[in-house]
C-alpha cells in the first residue's frame, strides 16, 4: 500500500483515521500482513481475513498492532517528551480556554487516590474535569457495572466536595463511538445533580470570552470571582440568559468589557 501525506494522510487525521485509511486498502491476501500484525490477529490475517471488513474489530486490530505500545509506530515517551503540565496549562490560558483534567474510569492506581490527583491539578490550574460515563456503566456485566457505576458516584460527589464543573460528553477515536451520549441512564442523571448546574456556565463562557474577552480564565473574572465557587455560580448564571447562536453573539458584542458582574447579568437578563 502507498499512499502521500497530504493526499492520504492529512485527511484522515487523527491517527485513528489514518486506521480508517489503512482498513479501506488492506487486502486478505496483501503480501506480509500476517507478519505484520502477528499472534492471533495475523493468525486471523492469514486464515482468510476475518476481521477484514469488520468495522470495529480490524480498525482496533491495526490501533494496537502499530500505534499502541510495542507497536512500529509508537515511541516510548521520556522526561523531555512532552511539555510540563504547567508549560500546557500556561498555554491553554493564553488562548481563552479552560484547562481540563481527565478521568478515565477510576480503576488506575493514579484515579485510586483521585482526590490528591485533583487537588494537585487544580494547584496547577485545572478548572475542569472531562468524563466519559459509558466507560462506568454501559457494561453487560451486572456486578462490573455496579462497581464501575460506583466509582462514577464518586467521582462526582468528589468534584461536587472541590467545586469542580464537569464536562460530560464522548469519544471519537473509535469506529462505531457515539456522537453524542443519547442514552444515559436516570440514574447517572440523579448522582450528578450536585454538580449539574455547573455543567450550564459552558455555555456562557465562549461567549463572554469571543466577545468580551470576559471568559471563566479573564482578568476580569479572577478578580470579580477569586473563588471558584463564586465564578462558577456567575457563569452558571449568565448560561441560562445568553441565547444561543450568532443572535446572542451578535448582542453580547453590543456590551461593553467594563461591566461589573451586576450590570453585566442585567443587560443580560433585559436586552435592549
Amino acid at each position: 500500500m502507498t499512499g502521500t501525506y497530504s493526499r492520504s494522510h492529512l485527511p484522515a487525521m487523527p491517527p485513528s483515521g489514518i486506521c480508517w485509511w489503512l482498513t479501506k486498502r488492506w487486502s486478505p491476501g496483501a503480501s506480509g500482513s500476517g507478519q505484520l500484525l502477528g499472534g492471533k490477529a495475523g493468525n486471523a490475517v492469514r486464515a482468510g481475513g476475518r476481521q477484514i471488513g469488520d468495522a470495529v474489530k480490524f480498525p482496533n486490530t491495526l490501533r494496537a498492532k502499530l500505534m499502541k505500545r510495542g507497536g512500529v509506530g509508537y515511541a516510548q515517551p521520556g522526561p523531555d517528551t512532552f511539555p510540563s503540565l504547567d508549560e500546557v496549562n500556561r498555554l491553554i490560558v493564553a488562548c481563552g480556554a479552560l484547562p481540563c483534567a481527565t478521568w478515565l474510569d477510576g480503576t488506575s492506581a493514579g484515579e485510586q487516590a483521585e482526590e490528591e490527583l485533583l487537588e494537585l491539578l487544580i494547584g496547577k490550574g485545572t478548572v475542569v474535569l472531562n468524563i466519559v460515563p459509558d466507560r462506568n456503566w454501559n457494561l453487560p456485566d451486572p456486578e462490573k457495572r455496579r462497581m464501575m457505576v460506583q466509582k462514577l458516584y464518586e467521582v462526582v460527589a468528589l468534584c461536587a466536595k472541590l467545586d469542580l464543573p464537569l464536562n460530560i460528553g464522548t469519544e471519537m477515536n473509535a469506529p462505531v463511538r457515539n456522537w453524542l451520549m443519547i442514552s444515559m441512564p436516570p440514574s447517572w442523571l440523579l448522582c450528578a445533580r450536585p454538580s449539574w448546574t455547573a455543567q450550564i456556565s459552558f455555555t456562557a463562557i465562549p461567549f463572554l470570552q469571543r466577545a468580551l474577552s470576559l471568559g471563566y480564565q479573564s482578568e476580569w473574572a479572577r478578580t470579580h470571582f477569586p473563588a471558584r465557587r463564586e465564578r462558577n455560580a456567575f457563569y452558571t448564571q449568565a448560561g441560562r440568559l445568553v441565547t444561543p447562536g450568532r443572535p446572542g453573539m451578535t448582542r453580547m458584542k453590543l456590551l461593553s468589557p467594563e461591566l461589573s458582574p451586576a450590570a453585566l447579568m442585567d443587560r443580560l437578563a433585559h436586552p435592549a
